[in-house]
């Protein structure tokens, strides 16, 4: 499990995610308000532990909390 915060005004984020690999699978929980229409989603992979997630550009942060398995 981790946290992320969806930054306003970009449509791609990257975090350093070490349990995370190209066979994981990552299910996405928005947490507090404003989470609605940001739709994340696993843009791009890589090797090296990083996640690059993709998403809409709502005008606001939204946080989410996200599982990864495998």
């Amino acid at each position: 499990v981790g946290y992320v915060t969806l930054p306003k005004n970009q449509t791609e984020t990257t975090i350093s995610e070490p349990r995370y690999n190209v066979e994981s699978l990552v299910f996405w929980c928005g947490v507090g308000h404003s989470p609605y229409h940001h739709n994340p989603y696993v843009k791009d992979t890589s090797t090296n532990g990083t996640m690059v997630i993709g998403h809409d550009n709502q005008g606001h942060d939204a946080d989410f909390a996200y599982l990864i398995i495998g």
